[in-house]
């Protein structure tokens, strides 16, 4: 005759497999839930099925009142995506603006002005020997002069 074990769903989690040894890369368990299957009839005392879960969730739902439910929910929806749209539009807005400020201060850095300026950006190119080419001059200027 066995014996009847009586254990909540939370207990008898407890009971999983247990390692015992390990021989190189092969790992040995112990299962306990399976031994104590053999020995004992285990019941679970707060098991519930899916159906069951199911149908308490719906038991708990007013069907009197889900009609108020879904419209207010409806009108929650439709508020938030109005928001998201205000908001995304804000957001193309103000990088259009940002473009075009961008383009005229470019614009504005290089445009070409009709009198030459006076502050230069680039230095003028050294006068250069007939005899020695640039790069001559830049291998002295490096490494000093050739004797």
């Amino acid at each position: 005759m066995r014996y009847k074990k009586f254990y909540t769903v939370k207990e008898w989690k407890k009971f999983k497999k247990i390692k015992v040894k390990e021989i190189g890369d092969v790992e040995y368990f112990f299962d306990i839930q399976e031994i104590m299957c053999k020995k004992f009839d285990i019941i679970l005392i707060d098991y519930t099925t899916k159906k069951e879960k199911i149908f308490s969730f719906l038991k708990k739902i007013n069907f009197e009142n889900i009609n108020i439910v879904i419209d207010t929910l409806n009108k929650d929806v439709k508020d938030f995506s109005n928001s998201m749209d205000k908001l995304s539009k804000e957001i193309v807005s103000s990088e259009i603006v940002n473009i075009d400020k961008d383009r005229k201060n470019f614009e504005k850095l290089w445009e070409k002005h009709e009198e030459k300026s006076k502050v230069k950006i680039w230095s003028d190119s050294p006068k250069i020997n007939s005899q020695k080419t640039k790069d001559e001059i830049n291998l002295e200027k490096l490494w000093g002069f050739k004797k």
